[in-house]
């Protein structure tokens, strides 16, 4: 039914997520492009000296290294999106849209009561 479907792909994408949390972040690639950004960027005002002259080099290489570095930001942040998404608050969603479907199911006599279902199961076993 619907309700099979929509837990199996939440528990597909709950494994999608899980290997992405699992997946090695290679550091030394992240610190090298730290690194040479920072080079790049001290080293930016030379190179915009002769095409701007001195009244605008420093306001354009503070521009461009803004944009740098905050694409380098985004970067390093999307290497690891568990740590900055707020993924509790998406899983009580989800928990919640869920009791409120076994609940509706419930109200339109679609599921029998987990109680009565569980006892019913136990007595069978019995």
């Amino acid at each position: 039914n619907e309700l099979d479907r929509s837990i199996m792909k939440l528990h597909n994408v709950l494994g999608a997520c899980e290997k992405i949390l699992r997946t090695p972040i290679y550091t030394p690639y992240t610190r090298f492009t730290s690194r040479f950004l920072f080079v790049w960027c001290n080293a930016l005002p030379f190179a915009m000296f002769p095409l701007l002259g001195p009244c605008l080099t420093m306001p354009m290489t503070l521009v461009i290294s803004f944009f740098m570095l905050g694409i380098e930001d985004i970067g390093s942040r999307v290497e690891q999106p568990f740590d900055v998404l707020p993924l509790w608050q998406y899983c009580e969603d989800i928990e919640f849209s869920c009791q409120q479907l076994l609940e509706h199911s419930r109200m339109l006599g679609r599921l029998p009561d987990h109680k009565a279902w569980l006892e019913a199961q136990l007595r069978q076993q019995l």
